[in-house]
């Protein structure tokens, strides 16, 4: 089982949800933005990390069949959201995605192989998303899940340089104060999900 640190920051919205299940022999990571301006963002995360504590336990087969499940439960309750579930195990990494939440890997050369470019950012779960499946072979380094309210106000530069540094605990904690503003707040709601596997 991996050491995973969790981080979510309110940012007004409440919105992001993150999760991390295991078992013997694999872990499933997730990270879920519901979407702003349509009402009920925080439950359709919510679903998301259902749909992906289900795939963990073997209820749903894959990480895109879990998107779909989620994408059907969304569009009944007429709310959306992005997703990306994460399946560490069996010497890969693997998952599937959609929206603007993201999965890098950070090399242990601070190189950052993005797993999850070439998803559609639309239409979102709830609206008809089609989930798009990545996979990489597992070398050392550091996995980071991340909603849209880090990737996209902070450099990536200073992703790397905080999730390599310290304790899994302490890079996730300093990776989510990043995007704080002087003032405080944040600009959007912020999850992360941290962890460090080996080969």
């Amino acid at each position: 089982m991996l050491v995973v640190a969790i981080e979510i920051r309110d940012g007004g919205r409440g919105e992001d949800r993150a999760g991390h299940f295991a078992s013997s022999d694999r872990d499933i990571l997730v990270v879920a933005d519901g979407a702003g301006g349509v009402g009920m963002g925080g439950f359709a995360a919510e679903c998301v990390v259902r749909a992906a504590r289900q795939f963990a336990q073997g209820t749903l087969a894959s990480a895109s069949d879990a998107l779909q499940e989620a994408d059907a439960e969304l569009a009944r309750h007429g709310c959306m959201s992005t997703g990306v579930i994460v399946e560490v195990g069996h010497g890969m990494i693997s998952g599937a995605s959609c929206g603007d939440s993201v999965a890098w890997f950070i090399s242990a050369g601070g190189e950052i192989q993005e797993l999850t470019d070439r998803q559609f950012r639309k239409p979102l779960l709830g609206a008809g998303a089609v989930p798009m499946r990545f996979e990489c072979k597992r070398f050392q380094g550091t996995l980071v899940l991340a909603s849209d309210g880090l990737v996209n106000y902070v450099p990536r530069s200073a992703v790397v340089a905080a999730a390599v540094e310290g304790s899994i605990s302490t890079a996730a904690a300093a990776l989510a104060e990043i995007p704080r503003m002087k003032t405080g707040g944040y600009q959007d709601d912020v999850a992360i999900v941290l962890t460090r596997v080996n080969r």
